[in-house]
Formats: structure tokens, C-alpha cells, sequence
């Protein structure tokens, strides 16, 4: 092969692999967004589960700039989904046992549920039907040092946001309406599933 035809192979090509990366990139419409949750829907017609292992738990609390109160939270950051365990006494007085954590636990609340729909320009999470529950978590036998679990409630919809500048100035303004062009929501119940072990930090 001459060095001109691989010049040309290599110029163009570089062209074509631009173009497919462009297309795998480019923001999705509304209503391929929809077909994308509809079909995932599809896919987890009998319910949906996160297994998530490996994650790491930093004790918190609701108001970090108060000294005089004590951390009563396990927060647990796991790819973009946030998991927020709350005890009715300092988790620093609870033993990491099944038993203990299951006698001073308080609720539960999750965002961003954990989903693989794929959402190019979009911010893609399965929602729950209320924003915290105070029953469906079981708390497992853990390696020392470890928390355990398994929560169990109900998708009842799942929803995008459209990530541009005109959609996220909406979002934040308050009582403002958004455009419809800016979200998509489909609403359906499926049963949900949480898996999680995390490393609690010291």
C-alpha cells in the first residue's frame, strides 16, 4: 500500500470514527428518551434490583454546623446514586450487628437510582414513591466493620431531565413551570430491590 493511500485511509477514516462518536454523543430527543425508558421498562418488566457492592459508608448528620449535635447518619455514594440510612441514636453508639442497626434504625432515602438507560443529554433516574421510607430495609450478617442490607419498595415512575441551559435555568427557579420539552416522565410501578454492602470509614 502506497504512502498516499494511507495518508488518504488515515485522513478519512479519522473523519468517519469523528462522525460515530458524534452521533454516540449527541443529546438524545425527547422521544427517543422516551423509547429509551419505555424500553427499559421492558427489560425489568418484573421489577429492578441494584447489586451494589464494594461501596463505602461516611457517618453524618442533618446539620454539619452544629457541633452539639452527634453524626445519626450512614451516607453511601455509589456511581451517582445517594443512599442515606438514618438511626434514632449516634451511630457512633450502635454496634455494626444486623440486630443493633435494625433495633435504632429510623428511614431510608435514596436519589438517583442507580439505571443503565441510556440518556445523552439527559439526567435519567427511576423514582420511588415517597421521598424516604421507615420499613422495608433488612439488615444482613456483615464482615467486621461492614453494613449489609437488602430494601425493598416500588418504582412508580421514571424520569429525565433535559441538561441545557435553558432547561437547568428553569429547574431553578422556584414556582416557575418548566417547559415540557424539558423533562420526560413515564409512569409505571415495578418492584424495586437494593443489594448493598459498604466499608464503613473511619
Amino acid at each position: 500500500m502506497s504512502f498516499k493511500l494511507k495518508l488518504f485511509l488515515a485522513f478519512f477514516g479519522g473523519f468517519a470514527l469523528a462522525g460515530v462518536a458524534y452521533l454516540f454523543l449527541m443529546p438524545l430527543s425527547k422521544e427517543k428518551m422516551q423509547a429509551e425508558i419505555e424500553n427499559w421498562y421492558s427489560k425489568n418488566a418484573n421489577g429492578y434490583t441494584v447489586s451494589a457492592n464494594g461501596a463505602s459508608a461516611q457517618s453524618s448528620r442533618a446539620h454539619l454546623d452544629r457541633a452539639d449535635e452527634k453524626n445519626d447518619w450512614y451516607k453511601i455514594d455509589w456511581y451517582g446514586m445517594t443512599v442515606t440510612i438514618a438511626f434514632t441514636k449516634p451511630v457512633a453508639d450502635i454496634a455494626l450487628q444486623k440486630d443493633s442497626l435494625q433495633a435504632y434504625f429510623s428511614y431510608i432515602a435514596i436519589d438517583n437510582i442507580q439505571n443503565r438507560i441510556p440518556s445523552v443529554g439527559w439526567a435519567t433516574s427511576p423514582l420511588l414513591a415517597v421521598s424516604s421510607y421507615s420499613e422495608g430495609i433488612a439488615f444482613l450478617d456483615a464482615a467486621e466493620g461492614e453494613l449489609n442490607f437488602h430494601f425493598t419498595a416500588e418504582i412508580f415512575a421514571v424520569r429525565a431531565n433535559r441538561n441545557n441551559e435553558k432547561c437547568t435555568e428553569e429547574r431553578n427557579i422556584a414556582d416557575k413551570s418548566i417547559d415540557a420539552d424539558c423533562f420526560v416522565q413515564v409512569e409505571k410501578k415495578i418492584p424495586f430491590r437494593l443489594e448493598m454492602s459498604a466499608k464503613v470509614a473511619q
